[in-house]
């Protein structure tokens, strides 16, 4: 363990500061849903149909013993509302053969594990210019 406090950074100001307990019980607009497959030889078309709903959504792997879950992480849409963002969400079970939906909102440790998981791909490819300028970019 680093330390026993964490802060989170944006633009150059903190915005947050406290204990690594709260880090976990504070909350972001990054939600997980998880679905299970009814049928995977249609699991192609639930991938696709949950990109076309949530654009900006990112699947998270899951262990090979759990083949039928998918999960994924869906940032909420600026100036979208949560009712708005469940209909979306309900409705993806009259489109594609999947059961036992669940949608969970993402602690602030879920949303900066991802941030670092970007950081550390960037970081992967690239040099120390380019990379402050994609992280920045991030960010902001």
């Amino acid at each position: 363990m680093l330390g026993t406090r964490y802060g989170v950074l944006c633009k150059g100001r903190f915005v947050s500061t406290g204990p690594i307990e709260m880090l976990q019980e504070h909350r972001s607009k990054l939600c997980v849903l998880q679905v299970e497959l009814m049928d995977s030889k249609k699991k192609q078309k639930v991938l696709d149909t949950v990109h076309d709903v949530f654009p900006k959504s990112v699947p998270i792997p899951t262990p090979g013993s759990t083949k039928h879950i998918l999960k994924w992480h869906i940032p909420m849409s600026e100036g979208e509302s949560l009712s708005v963002f469940f209909r979306k969400t309900q409705q993806l079970v009259n489109f594609v053969p999947v059961t036992n939906l669940i949608l969970s909102e993402a602690s602030y440790g879920d949303a900066l594990q991802r941030l670092s998981d970007k950081f550390s791909n960037l970081q992967k490819k690239s040099s120390t210019k380019e990379l402050v300028n994609r992280l920045l970019t991030v960010i902001t």
